[in-house]
């Protein structure tokens, strides 16, 4: 295909020819391939099973493991569409501050993940105008990653993306509006922060009753079952960010 700038310029160029989502993804497909890169899942952050008006979903992951990330919604709480949510730079899925990021349920997923082939990963995040939320993972065979092919990935991963969006149409945020109380908030950074309801009283100065009833009243909200579940909807509704959690 020549040089890397001849190349950008072809990937370019087909990416502004393309007029269905199909024609990127066979496009991706081979690229990355090119690149290492076996599987890849270029998207919107939405349920992939009902994907809103204008949201991008670009992906060669199994079947299986698609009908099972949707059906479990394991979309709204997965640890990589979380994390890339906060951050702009690109992570391992093995990177300590990522793992740290996530809790048990989070983990499971990840581990379940792997048995479907998609074990050593990178995620790219994308960011941009009208508050959309995207990224692109990409899996390897092998864990040795090379992060210059991971930058070379970035760049083709946006330009498709914007050919995404520009085929689809504006996107809908879905996402639900919670708005939290100043104490629900403050409670659930300290729940994610692995901080008991005994120790968020004495920092709060407040009693563990009320702590409880605030996180309770959080979950009602989230409409979450478990602690570990509001936070996670939490952060993907935007109520709380992971600068909330790390940034103190």
């Amino acid at each position: 295909m020549g040089s890397g700038s001849k190349l950008d310029w072809w990937f370019s160029d087909q990416c502004a020819r393309a007029r269905i989502l199909e024609d990127l993804a066979d496009l991706l497909e081979v690229e990355f391939q090119r690149l290492g890169f076996r599987y890849f899942a270029l998207v919107s952050h939405v349920n992939p099973a009902a994907p809103p008006k204008g949201a991008v979903m670009l992906h060669n992951y199994p079947k299986p493991w698609i009908i099972r990330f949707a059906s479990s919604k394991y979309w709204r709480r997965d640890a990589v569409y979380l994390f890339a949510r906060e951050t702009a730079q690109p992570f391992l899925w093995t990177d300590p501050k990522f793992l740290k990021s996530i809790d048990p349920d989070q983990r499971l997923i990840l581990e379940e993940a792997a048995q479907h082939g998609l074990k050593y990963g990178v995620t790219i995040p994308l960011h941009g105008p009208n508050r959309f939320s995207a990224s692109c993972s990409l899996v390897s065979e092998y864990d040795d990653i090379d992060f210059d092919r991971v930058q070379r990935a970035g760049a083709l991963a946006a330009c498709a993306y914007e050919a995404g969006r520009r085929i689809q149409g504006p996107m809908e945020d879905l996402r639900p509006m919670i708005k939290l109380a100043r104490r629900e908030r403050q409670c659930l950074v300290w729940v994610a922060r692995g901080k008991d309801d005994e120790a968020i009283a004495i920092i709060l100065g407040i009693s563990s009753e009320t702590v409880n009833g605030y996180i309770e009243g959080a979950k009602r909200k989230l409409n979450a079952v478990k602690r570990t579940q509001a936070v996670a909807y939490a952060i993907y509704t935007g109520a709380i960010n992971l600068e909330d959690i790390f940034g103190a």
